[in-house]
């Protein structure tokens, strides 16, 4: 499938549709039960201020909720990201830590 910027679509393997290609099934609707999502994130040095951690949160927060971050995002056939707390994301990252680790161990995933 070619979306309109000229790239292929690829699988989709999150848990939604992807805003620009609804027609897109996911992996799971279509019989696959195969879902992840992708995040992006920025991370500060260990002993970074809590008050300078909560102000990059708020303007990365207040940047990504702007009108032209909805249009570049629809623009890229990318679904709007979740804005979250210091504290949440740090779970997000916790929590993928833990299932893909889990992933690597139950297959016996090693380094070459």
């Amino acid at each position: 499938m070619v979306i309109d910027h000229g790239r292929s679509s690829p699988p989709n393997t999150c848990r939604l549709s992807a805003p620009a290609t609804p027609e897109v099934l996911t992996m799971t609707e279509q019989g696959y039960p195969f879902e992840t999502n992708s995040w992006y994130g920025m991370f500060a040095p260990a002993g970074t201020s809590a008050a300078i951690v909560q102000r990059l949160n708020a303007e990365v927060n207040r940047i990504l909720t702007s009108a032209a971050m909805r249009e570049r995002f629809l623009l890229l056939n990318m679904a709007m990201p979740q804005v979250k707390t210091p504290e949440q994301f740090a779970q997000t990252v916790r929590d993928d830590v833990s299932a893909w680790g889990n992933v690597i161990r139950t297959n016996h995933i090693t380094v070459d």
